[in-house]
C-alpha cells in the first residue's frame, strides 16, 4: 500500500513518485484580458530524472504560463496552497471577484490528493467502486473517509490481495469522464438508445470535460478511461460501444 501524503502516482509515466522530493507538481497559471488570474491543468509528475521510464515526465515545462513546485514544499503547506486559489484574501485582492481555477471538480481532486490520507490510492479505483456500489448509502463526508479510502484500495488494489488492476495513472480530468461514461453507458444500456445518439452524447462529453479534441484526442482519453475501470464495467462499455461501429469495435 502507498505511504499516504508521501507516495504519489506521476500523471505522465504510471510509476510511483517516491518521495516528496522526487515529486512535481505543475499547472497553468494565466490571466485574461481584465487581469483576472485563471489557473488549470494541475498535474502530478516525477522530477526530471526520477522517473524509471522517461527522461522528462513534466508536459508544462515548455509553456510560458507554466507555474510549479516540488511536492516537498507544497506538502507541508498544502492548505494554505489550496486556498490561494480559493481566494487570495483582501491583502492581495481587496474585492473578491472569483476563485482562481477554471475547473473545480478537477481541482478538488488535486485538494484531495494533498490532504487526504489514502485518497491517492484508492481514486486510481475510484470508477470501479461506485460501478460496483460501493458509494451507496455513504454521504459526502464518509466517501472520503481513510478507512472507507483503504477498503476501495483492498477490494480492488493489488496490495491488499484484491483482484483489481495495478495503479495506473488518472488525471483529474480522466477521472471525471471515465466516472461519467459509466452512467451514459448504462443510461443508453437499459433504454436501448440509438447507437448514432450514443456516439454524439460521448463526444459532447468529452469536449465538455476536455474541449476539442478531434477523433484521435477523443479516442485517447476514451481508452484511458477505459482502462481504468474493472472488467465489468469495461464489459458494458465494449458490448454497448460495439454497436456504433464507430472508433473501438
Amino acid at each position: 500500500m502507498l505511504k499516504p501524503l508521501h507516495h504519489y502516482v506521476c500523471d505522465t509515466c504510471s510509476d510511483i513518485i517516491q518521495t516528496p522530493e522526487e515529486g512535481w507538481l505543475e499547472w497553468k497559471d494565466g490571466a485574461d484580458k481584465n487581469g483576472m488570474r485563471f489557473a488549470h491543468s494541475f498535474r502530478f509528475c516525477h522530477v526530471a530524472g526520477a522517473s524509471q521510464r522517461r527522461k522528462v515526465c513534466q508536459t508544462h515545462y515548455r509553456d510560458a504560463d507554466v507555474s510549479d513546485s516540488y511536492l516537498s514544499e507544497i506538502l507541508p503547506r498544502s492548505p494554505a496552497f489550496i486556498f490561494s486559489f480559493l481566494g487570495v484574501g483582501h491583502l492581495h485582492e481587496p474585492e473578491l471577484h472569483r476563485q482562481r481555477v477554471v475547473d473545480m471538480r478537477a481541482f478538488l481532486d488535486v485538494a484531495r490528493r494533498l490532504t487526504i490520507p489514502h485518497y491517492e490510492e484508492a481514486r486510481q479505483f475510484w470508477a470501479d467502486a461506485e460501478h460496483d456500489g460501493m458509494f451507496e448509502g455513504r454521504h459526502e463526508y464518509s466517501t472520503y473517509a481513510p478507512d472507507f479510502l483503504i477498503s476501495i484500495i483492498e477490494r480492488y488494489g493489488p496490495y491488499g490481495g484484491g483482484p483489481g488492476p495495478k495503479v495506473v495513472p488518472v488525471s483529474g480530468e480522466v477521472l471525471v469522464f471515465a466516472e461519467r461514461l459509466i452512467s451514459l453507458f448504462a443510461n443508453h444500456d437499459s433504454a436501448r438508445a440509438a447507437p448514432s445518439h450514443l456516439v454524439k452524447d460521448v463526444k459532447v462529453l468529452g469536449e465538455e470535460i476536455f474541449g476539442k479534441l478531434g477523433d484521435k484526442g477523443m479516442r485517447d482519453v476514451f481508452d484511458a478511461a477505459e482502462a481504468s475501470l474493472t472488467e465489468s464495467a469495461r464489459n458494458l462499455i465494449d458490448r454497448t460501444w460495439s454497436g456504433t461501429g464507430y472508433w473501438i469495435a
